[in-house]
């Protein structure tokens, strides 16, 4: 018995010995080994497994389950995210779920249970009728959409650890503290650049030309050429001061984010006075989140709320204005307002239903994924190009500008137009698989993005650069954030380089 004892204690003693001889591993910070728990192909079999099984169940229901099923399927999918990876790091997902919801998922779910929406009637141009046909295509890409989204949330819980360190080992240069000067230059230019823009749009607006003249005379008619290039600089700016005070938890610093975001929220609500809204609004929210993300500090919930709410409500103001409508109208408004916004939002995504009949799947309608990213090009040499006009609404190669000249020619060379979504482009050029594969594609980069921080502080700042165009891909072209990131990557070589002559001088000069 005692030789057993001894026995005993001297294992114990011999454990507590390699246990303090060796490396303390750091659930929070994986290795090299744990970075991934699977590999990508195993995950991307979990992805196919998941999609394929869920289109089959999904597939043997009406439109009316099929579609709640999804929905309920996505909100699981973000609860378990949520649950493993945080509300900070889960931020982009959630946004893109936003998105999703407002301008593709609610409309169906909102018109199937209420008998006063009908999705026979898409409420653009002159009214554009659905068929049966085009109505099931409608439900099938919607589905195939919330399918593609579960199934790409889930297959990423198998990717990574339930928790990582978002701090990168090595800061880039062009975010060291140095490089503070040259954030804030691009800042200032943007800022004052998009007050000025703001200020032609009004004088523009109040000579007596209304909103959708800009569609037929083209926008280079309010400012000069270059001048929504400057403007733009203040987003940019913004995200470029957030990520060099990443983490910095210094009451200066604190105050310094604070002015920055004050004067950036203040400059971009100023800019909603040049009609557009969409762009500005996701700016806001992505902002909100660096805010949040790079300060290390979750916002509340009721903040979140109020944020939303407040945003809903001068996008309505918005449109009003800017279509000529009252803002507030009927007797019902009030209770049925956040309704009638979420259902008319969602008419990009049933756009899909006209394009499949006036295209069908081709393809060639390859062509409506590709031309988007040579439109920056086209304008250099002409710069007229993107004026609704006959030879535009038919060779341009842009869904929202050909489908909207097929449909009511009439209204759209008077500047009216349906808008886009990339469910029609994909759905025309590939068939369903395109609307899945696009889906898990967008949902992967705004899972995927934030936990690019650990690599380093230039890939987190590309992402936030493109990430309000990959929330308002579902009301525009799939290719719309491409122009956005080469944009960030100029921006940030020349940071880069501007960052390295800034120590150069301030070391070997007295000015």
């Amino acid at each position: 018995m005692d030789n057993a004892l001894q026995y005993a204690r001297a294992v114990s003693a011999s454990s507590e010995l390699m246990r303090s001889s060796s490396p303390i591993v750091d659930l929070q910070t994986p290795s090299a080994v744990d970075r991934y728990r699977f590999t990508f192909g195993a995950v991307s079999f979990i992805w196919a497994l998941l999609i394929v099984t869920l289109e089959i169940v999904l597939s043997l229901v009406g439109p009316q389950y099929a579609i709640g099923t999804g929905a309920v399927l996505a909100f699981t999918a973000i609860v378990i995210q949520l649950r493993r990876v945080g509300a900070t790091s889960s931020g982009p997902v959630l946004l893109f779920a936003l998105t999703m919801s407002v301008f593709i998922w609610a409309r169906p779910i909102i018109a199937l249970h209420s008998s006063d929406f009908d999705l026979r009637m898409i409420e653009v141009l002159t009214g554009i009728t659905v068929t049966e046909a085009g109505l099931n295509i409608y439900f099938a890409t919607v589905v195939a959409s919330l399918v593609a989204f579960s199934a790409t949330v889930l297959a990423f819980q198998f990717s990574i650890p339930a928790a990582r360190s978002l701090e990168p080992q090595t800061v880039d240069r062009a975010f060291a503290g140095s490089a503070r000067f040259t954030w804030r230059m691009l800042f200032v230019i943007g800022a004052i650049a998009s007050l000025t823009q703001s200020v032609l749009y009004i004088r523009y607006f109040l000579s007596g030309a209304s909103y959708y003249d800009l569609y037929v005379t083209g926008t280079d008619t309010v400012g000069p050429p270059g001048l929504s290039f400057l403007a733009s600089l203040l987003f940019y700016g913004y995200l470029g001061l957030l990520v060099v005070s990443a983490n910095d938890t210094s009451r200066r610093e604190h105050r310094l984010r604070l002015a920055s975001t004050f004067v950036f929220v203040v400059v971009s609500l100023v800019g909603l006075t040049r009609g557009s809204r969409g762009e500005v609004f996701t700016e806001l929210l992505v902002g909100l989140w660096m805010y949040s993300f790079t300060g290390g500090k979750s916002i509340l919930v009721r903040h979140w709320l109020i944020y939303g709410v407040g945003l809903l409500g001068l996008s309505q103001v918005v449109g009003a204005l800017r279509s000529g409508d009252a803002i507030f109208a009927g007797e019902t408004q009030i209770v049925k307002i956040g309704e009638w916004f979420v259902y008319s939002q969602g008419v990009s995504g049933e756009l899909v239903a006209p394009a499949s009949t006036e295209f069908g799947v081709n393809p060639e309608n390859v062509r409506f994924l590709l031309s988007p990213l040579l439109t920056p090009f086209r304008r250099v040499f002409d710069p007229s190009f993107g004026a609704q006009t006959a030879q535009t609404g038919q060779s341009s190669g842009l869904l929202a500008h050909e489908l909207a000249f097929r449909v009511a020619p009439e209204a759209y060379l008077a500047g009216r137009g349906a808008g886009s979504s990339y469910l029609a482009e994909c759905y025309c050029s590939l068939g369903i698989f395109g609307v899945i594969l696009a889906t898990a594609a967008l949902t992967w980069i705004v899972l995927h993005g934030p936990h690019l921080f650990s690599r380093s502080r230039a890939a987190l700042f590309i992402f936030a650069a493109s990430l309000p165009y990959i929330l308002f891909v579902p009301r525009e072209s799939l290719m719309l954030p491409v122009i956005p990131v080469l944009k960030a990557t100029v921006l940030l070589l020349i940071c880069r380089r501007l960052g390295t002559l800034y120590v150069y001088y301030r070391r070997h000069s007295n000015v």
